[in-house]
């Protein structure tokens, strides 16, 4: 899932943007007027692993969903993102999961279940 300056998400992340040393990786989930986008910026030299590592968390967070009977996957965004740190044992752990709609996302963007956003990441990590 690698991010070319082509891409609908561009409009999110400027051409500079400082990456904060302990982030190892990045994953962006857009719901574009063409469909769902995933993309994952890997910045830890072992992309498997982190591949492996968000796709068992988003396995998880949708089992916890449907276990605590939650809402939360029935809101609607445009948009998801989560970032993974490494710590210095080289453990990963999530650094942030957030999802929203404009104005964090461009008006175009249609909004879908958080659930859609989350089950699209799993099926594009899960190749």
């Amino acid at each position: 899932m690698a991010m070319s300056r082509s891409d609908p998400v561009d409009s999110l992340i400027p051409s500079r943007v400082g990456i904060d040393p302990g982030i190892t990786a990045l994953a962006l989930i857009v719901s574009t007027a063409d469909g769902l986008v995933a993309r994952l910026s890997d910045y830890s030299g072992d992309p498997q692993a982190t591949r492996r590592w968000l796709l068992g968390w988003l396995m998880n967070r949708l089992s916890d969903w449907d276990a605590e009977g939650s809402v939360e996957p029935a809101t609607t965004a445009s948009f998801m993102a989560l970032t993974v740190r490494r710590h210095s044992n080289g453990q990963l752990t999530l650094g942030e999961f957030t999802y929203g709609e404009a104005p964090a996302a461009p008006a175009e963007w249609r909004s879908v279940p958080t659930r859609q956003l989350a089950a699209h990441a799993v099926e594009a990590l899960s190749r």
